[in-house]
This record gives C-alpha cells, sequence and structure tokens, in this order.
C-alpha cells in the first residue's frame, strides 16, 4: 500500500535546491550529545558516558524526519586513549539511513586540567529508499520508479579542547563525499541523490554564579559549513543559551538556522530541559517551533534524551565535566 504523499517529495524540495540526502543527523541537545559530530569528543566526559536520543521532527507532516541515536564512549585504563561507538538511524519519508561508526581519540593533557583530543571516526552508512511506495502524480515520474539501497563507507576526524568549564571543537563528520547511488542507477537530468562534506565549529562555556557556585550559566555555539560552491548552501547556527538551578535542573533556549529556508536562513527557536538526576543520570527534553517556510505543514518537534555517567576510577575524576 502507497503510505506516503506529494507532501514528502515537497519535503525534500524545500531542504534543498538539488534532492540530496540529509546530512549527519543533528540535535537541539547537541551540547550533550556531541559524539556524532565530533570523534575528537570521545571519552571527553572522562568517564563511561552513554546517552540514548529520540527526534521526532516536524510531526504531522507525512514522512517526517525521526531520528534514534544510540553512543557510548569512554577512555581506557591508558587515560590517553578513548574509544566509542555511535549508532544512529535516520528516516525521511521514503528513505532510511543507518549510521554505524567507532570512535578513536588521543588525548594531550595539559595544565589545569584540560585536554586536547584528536578524533578519529570510521564506519559506514547504510542506506534503503522505497521511493514505489510514494503516492504519484505522475506515475512515470523517474522519482519514484525504483527502491533504491546501497552501503557507503564513512570516515571523519576532529579536535576538541577541553577543561572542566568549556569546550570548543572542530570536526568534518563525513569527510568522503559520496553518491548514494552508482552512475546506471541515478535518475534523469540532475536529480541525484549524493551526502556532502560538512565542518563543523563548536564551542561552550560555564559561567559559575552564586557564593556556592549553585547557578551555572552556558552559553553554546556550533556551526554547521558546507563547502561546495555548486549548491551555495548557507551556514548553519546553532545558539544556545541554558541557565542551571543547584546543579540539578535546567532551561535552555536555542535559535538555530537552516537550508530549509534559504531565502532568509532560519528554521527554528527551541525551548529545552535538562535534569541531573541521582547517580549521574541525566534527563532532557527539547521542543522546536519551526519558523521557517515548513512552519505551515507541522505542529514542531520533540525530543528527548537519556544519558548515564559512570566512573570506572574508584576515586572518580578530580573535576566534574560540564558538558
Amino acid at each position: 500500500m502507497k503510505k506516503y504523499s506529494i507532501i514528502w517529495i515537497l519535503l525534500l524540495l524545500l531542504t534543498a535546491s538539488t534532492l540530496k540526502a540529509q546530512q549527519e543527523p543533528y540535535n537541539t541537545m547537541f551540547a550533550f550529545n556531541k559524539l556524532p559530530v565530533n570523534p575528537g569528543y570521545t571519552g571527553g566526559k572522562d568517564v563511561l558516558s552513554i546517552r540514548a536520543l529520540y527526534r521526532h521532527q516536524w510531526v504531522n507532516l507525512p514522512g517526517n524526519p525521526q531520528t534514534i541515536n544510540f553512543n557510548i564512549h569512554s577512555p581506557l585504563k591508558y587515560d590517553n586513549v578513548a574509544l566509542g561507538l555511535s549508532i544512529i538511524n535516520d528516516r525521511l519519508g521514503a528513505t532510511n539511513m543507518t549510521h554505524l561508526n567507532t570512535t578513536f581519540a588521543y588525548r594531550l593533557p595539559f595544565k589545569n586540567d584540560t585536554k586536547l583530543s584528536f578524533g578519529i571516526s570510521a564506519g559506514m552508512m547504510i542506506f534503503n529508499a522505497k521511493l514505489t511506495e510514494l503516492d504519484a502524480v505522475d506515475v512515470s515520474d523517474p522519482l519514484i520508479s525504483q527502491n533504491l539501497k546501497g552501503v557507503r563507507p564513512n570516515i571523519g576526524a576532529g579536535v576538541y579542547y577541553y577543561g572542566s568549564k568549556f569546550y570548543v571543537g572542530l570536526s568534518i563528520p563525513n569527510m568522503i563525499p559520496v553518491g548514494l547511488f552508482k552512475k546506471k542507477d541515478n535518475f534523469a537530468g540532475e536529480l541525484r541523490m549524493q551526502q556532502l562534506t560538512s565542518l563543523l565549529l563548536m564551542g561552550g562555556y560555564t559561567f559559575e554564579i552564586g557564593k556556592k557556585k549553585n547557578f551555572w550559566l552556558q552559553p553554546q555555539l556550533m556551526l554547521k559549513y558546507m563547502p561546495n560552491s555548486k549548491y551555495e548552501l548557507p551556514l548553519e547556527v546553532d545558539a544556545n543559551l541554558t541557565f542551571t538551578f543547584y546543579k540539578i535542573f535546567g532551561l535552555g533556549l536555542t535559535y538555530r538556522t537552516g537550508i530549509a529556508d534559504p531565502y532568509q536562513n532560519r528554521e527554528s527557536v527551541d525551548v529545552m530541559a535538562i535534569f541531573y538526576l541521582p547517580k549521574d543520570i541525566t534527563i532532557g527534553y527539547a521542543y522546536d517551533q519551526t519558523i521557517s517556510k515548513i512552519k505551515t505543514f507541522n505542529k514542531g518537534t520533540h525530543e528527548i534524551m537519556l544519558g548515564y555517567d559512570v566512573s570506572w576510577k574508584k576515586k572518580g575524576i578530580r573535576t566534574p565535566r560540564y558538558f
């Protein structure tokens, strides 16, 4: 049975001027889930860190994006080395992408309990597009004439410098710009699907407020640029400000630009809540209110995150990491 309408095709056309695969999945709570976009972050909590995240984007829009992300990473007994694993399933309309990546980081310690981490990731992307399930306006349209699938390699790299109260990172999550289909599978003309290289810059700082430092003010920023002049895609910005009370509860506000509205370069305004529970459990919820042209087709975006951090060392880490 054909499950999706022509709205899904319009969604893809709004996303970019030429049909492309959605790039590495992003999330509103990026500051608390950085491993998928920067392998240099591997071991960055200085404990065994586990994150699970579900993102339901553009609710009420047929074929809307849905992302499930699970990652785990930790320093090894030899503290300069850290390993991690990231699994992401990303659904968009009739397409389904699964990203499987292992990460490795080598960390150099500096003064004041800061570290410089060099990371790499390696894995694969499994792609499956059931385009014949789309409802067709023109049954002869080559866009929906066949189902397509494939497996492509992925290699990424990143640098991450951090201390107890700050971080700054630069990464290329997908260093290999690959086409998702072989030439014989391509659609007619310029209509084809491929993954582009992205350059990400991120940073954040924690200002401790009060005599007992019971309040945190945390500005954070992530910039995303795809250096491919053929598509002339704008710079994407995620700017976040989070205020945390008594190291238990945090409220955050994010403004995001994006390619969904390339002429005005705006995407959403997001709010989020972070709960720091006993035994190093973190729960987060975020709601995105779309402000691009897609806002008339959806009822916002929901995101839920669950985290767990545990130290393998009997005395724990010397200084807690806020990010």
